[in-house]
């Protein structure tokens, strides 16, 4: 029976991922639906921005889409890493069913062409 970790891709190294260690699991412990209307402009900056293929002091927004979306919160050492993730039906219950399990952080940089 394979005791395989789910992955949590992200297209971008965030700012909000230093001081984690991303070679160690994350427990995800919660997934809240939320929208972004309901967002405070803050949250969004600290959520959403990123250094441009890893060259320090130049960042970049990832722009969330507008309407319903999921909130997941992930704990490492007591601390709090946030993503924001588009909402289907099908998705909050597949990251619901996740809460409280140990998942990995993965980090593809997009690469401009």
């Amino acid at each position: 029976m394979s005791k395989e970790l789910y992955t949590i891709k992200f297209s971008h190294y965030y700012l909000k991922m230093r001081g984690f260690d991303l070679n160690r699991p994350f427990t995800l412990v919660a997934a809240w639906f939320t929208t972004f209307e309901s967002l405070t402009p803050s949250f969004i900056q600290y959520d959403t921005t990123y250094t441009d293929q890893g060259i320090d002091n130049v960042f970049q927004t990832y722009k969330l889409p507008k309407g319903d979306l999921i909130t997941l919160y992930l704990a490492q050492d007591y601390k709090l890493l946030t993503t924001i993730r588009s909402y289907t039906v099908e998705k909050f219950s597949f990251y619901s069913g996740l809460v409280g399990k140990k998942v990995w952080i993965e980090v593809n940089e997009v690469k401009k062409k």
